[in-house]
């Protein structure tokens, strides 16, 4: 399928905050407007971003439809999950995908709304943007970020690191070309044996975690190979895993050495260490746009 690539925002333009998936406290619903604001953005919020229904924001009839509604919305330009949490899954199967496809602009966020943003590209074209959400520190690296990827049209774009950081680790050298998927291994793993479980052919595949044991993230990404999702991936990038070292060394691998056995086993170049996760400093990854991988772990986006 063709790729659709939504118009850049700019300066006085509207983003929709919503959630697709957990509850947000107004509070935080509020320090997320006053974030967009200070940027000069307007801001128009769902109908049902504060709607509390268990621990999610809202039925999923109720978040499914505000999504339809700020996609439809012609006066919203971009569309900002405030959080993730849980739930996008459980309404993939009711969610207008001709709508979206029709009506296509900006659409973020990263965690649990990983589904959201594969399934979307998978169903329209449409790419889809895997970075900040609402709860997300304004930061340098992250206006940097905004600036580089979603307001500007210029191309290639530098998957750049932070001042201050170590260069990202090479696990199996390697160079690949392919268009951007992936988010967290959780949510993607989840959707092994569904009819929306990840295709990473002729991907590079971006992926991360949060506070999950080395034994928890072998299991998930064996799942997702042993379900073929990896088949005629080109290569894998690694974000941060914030969290994710055990507790007991000396009852573990460390989480290098199940990265690196994982990528042994599939034999394509991974790197680890990119600044993208569930970390304050969170780059914006394009999914569904063309990217290039180098031997020394430098990720250029092309397309």
């Amino acid at each position: 399928m063709k790729s659709i690539k939504p118009k850049a925002l700019k300066v006085g333009d509207t983003v929709g905050l919503v959630t697709p998936a957990g509850i947000i406290d107004d509070q935080k619903l509020t320090d997320a407007t006053q974030k967009l604001q200070s940027l000069g953005f307007l801001v128009k919020y769902g109908k049902s971003v504060s709607n509390r229904y268990g621990y999610l924001a809202g039925t999923d009839a109720e978040r499914a439809a505000e999504i339809s509604e700020m996609f439809a919305d012609t006066a919203v330009n971009a569309i900002q999950c405030v959080r993730g949490g849980y739930g996008t899954m459980r309404y993939l199967d009711v969610l207008d995908y001709d709508l979206i496809k029709s009506n296509p602009k900006i659409f973020m966020g990263y965690s649990d709304i990983s589904v959201l943003l594969n399934v979307i590209h998978a169903k329209t074209g449409l790419v889809t943007f895997h970075g900040q959400m609402g709860v997300t520190p304004l930061t340098n690296y992250n206006k940097l970020a905004m600036e580089s990827v979603l307001m500007k049209t210029e191309i290639p774009i530098f998957l750049p690191y932070l001042n201050g950081t170590k260069l990202p680790d090479v696990l199996i050298p390697g160079s690949a070309t392919g268009k951007v998927a992936g988010g967290n291994i959780a949510v993607l793993a989840a959707l092994c044996g569904t009819p929306y479980q990840a295709n990473f052919d002729g991907k590079v595949v971006f992926l991360e975690e949060v506070g999950e044991a080395p034994y928890r993230i072998d299991r998930m990404l064996a799942q997702l190979r042993i379900a073929g999702c990896f088949k005629g991936a080109k290569a894998i990038v690694h974000g941060i895993y914030a969290g994710c070292e055990t507790d007991e060394p000396e009852r573990s691998f460390t989480l290098r050495k199940v990265l690196r056995s994982e990528a042994e086993l599939l034999g394509i170049p991974t790197v680890y260490g990119h600044i993208f996760g569930h970390i304050d400093n969170n780059f914006i990854l394009p999914i569904g746009v063309q990217c290039t991988l180098n031997n020394a772990g430098d990720v250029l986006f092309t397309e």
